[in-house]
């Protein structure tokens, strides 16, 4: 896809892939434990989203899908993350994910957080944080760009 983008009387064009968030509506940011949600682009012929969401009451709820040109799409049953922090306020910066498919094929990928934007929602005197990672990520030999949005409450 490629857009026209201005800013400040200079016009940009864009061209790339990417994934568009339609969960629009009210929410509550403190309503779950945590979640790390993961989209990856790899170019016209793959991606994948994944997400697992932890309610308070410990319930996991993984999902997500796999993308590849020319096969249907595969849905993720389960989702695990494995994330190294740094800093004082712990932000993630690579991680793995460990993906399970429906029909129990296991896959990995490998993310390298390259930018960070740390964002904070206050409610009821809880403070939550979403972390958002401009992420680089390797499956197998391929490489592709994307998010890793890590939602916890400090």
């Amino acid at each position: 896809m490629q857009v026209a983008v201005p800013v400040d009387g200079t016009t940009w064009t864009v061209k790339g892939f990417g994934l568009r968030d339609r969960s629009w509506g009210p929410r509550s940011w403190q309503a779950p434990d945590h979640y790390r949600w993961l989209t990856m682009n790899f170019g016209p012929d793959a991606g994948i989203a994944a997400a697992v969401t932890v309610q308070r009451d410990g319930r996991r709820l993984p999902g997500g899908y796999v993308f590849e040109a020319g096969k249907p799409a595969s849905y993720v049953r389960d989702v695990e993350v494995e994330s190294e922090f740094d800093g004082a306020e712990r932000l993630h910066r690579a991680l793995v994910a460990r993906l399970t498919l429906s029909d129990g094929t296991p896959l990995e990928v490998r993310g390298r957080v390259l930018r960070m934007v740390p964002l904070r929602n206050r409610r009821d005197g809880v403070t939550t944080r979403i972390a958002e990672g401009l992420t680089e990520w390797r499956w197998g030999d391929r490489v592709g760009y994307g998010w890793s949005e890590y939602l916890d409450h400090v």
